[in-house]
């Protein structure tokens, strides 16, 4: 099941209104496991199904379950969906009622002595939505996804209107580096070296000049000591400014904090 995007605009709408839950938006890899009746663990991910014992290890003891969540690069795996339980399939049951189900999986995986699985966090009330909300724009996180309590599971890879990612985007002005005729490398001023940050595709904008500046939106930097930003897309050229003014010093306070937030 794949997700529209909505715009950070109407995140108001969504913390206000009761049939919309809210989850922080995990930057790591989606990730299914089922578990089939003999307990054995499979995994798919959208580069290839993988295998990872310690995680294994905890589910191979609920035989019949298959889940949906995130596996982060420490090693643990947040689930956020869960599509079957003792072989019966839930994905025609509504948002509300296989989260129930989920949060039944809590207790269970504490019992075989969990430390690779968890249960992501879920704000429901618009109290505790909001208060996610803020934290997720405290720590420069990805965003948020927004879940309708009535939404149903889909098993195709078509897009739903069930569930809504909300990204957080910053913009900095970059320098352009190297160039082909579908993609550019993006730099900034460092004292007296130019350094690369990231790079970009060009199909589909306008074009570019090398040494030109742009304005970039990206979601957050993703390290303090060499910079990369994390998916930029270039929104424009800025003929109005020069390249001397395009310093590192901007991406100051973007760096992300990619710890799981848990609400009330």
């Amino acid at each position: 099941m794949r997700y529209h995007s909505a715009s950070v605009l109407s995140v108001d709408r969504y913390i206000n209104d009761d049939d919309w839950v809210m989850e922080q938006k995990l930057d790591g890899v989606r990730c299914a496991v089922t578990v089939n009746d003999d307990g054995i663990v499979s995994f798919s991910t959208k580069s290839g199904v993988r295998h990872h014992p310690a995680i294994a290890a905890e589910l191979g003891g609920l035989p019949g379950l298959a889940v949906d969540g995130e596996l982060m690069a420490d090693g643990r795996l947040w689930l956020f969906d869960i599509t079957t339980v003792v072989s019966t399939d839930l994905t025609r049951e509504p948002q509300s009622v296989r989260r129930s189900y989920l949060e039944a999986l809590s207790p269970m995986l504490d019992m075989v002595g969990r430390a690779r699985v968890h249960i992501l966090p879920s704000a429901s009330t618009t109290a505790a939505k909001r208060e996610l909300w803020g934290k997720v724009i405290a720590q420069n996180g990805e965003g948020v996804v927004v879940k309708r309590r009535t939404g149903t599971y889909s098993r195709t890879n078509t897009r739903t209107r069930h569930v809504l990612k909300i990204k957080i985007t910053q913009t900095v002005d970059c320098i352009v580096i190297e160039q082909s005729p579908t993609s550019v490398v993006l730099g900034l001023v460092k004292g007296d070296q130019l350094i690369e940050v990231g790079g970009c595709s060009l199909i589909g904008r306008e074009a570019v000049e090398l040494g030109s500046v742009v304005e970039v939106e990206y979601l957050y930097v993703a390290s303090k000591e060499t910079p990369r930003l994390v998916q930029p897309r270039i929104v424009r050229n800025r003929t109005d400014k020069k390249a001397m003014d395009c310093d590192v010093e901007q991406l100051d306070g973007a760096l992300t904090d990619r710890t799981v937030l848990l609400t009330h």
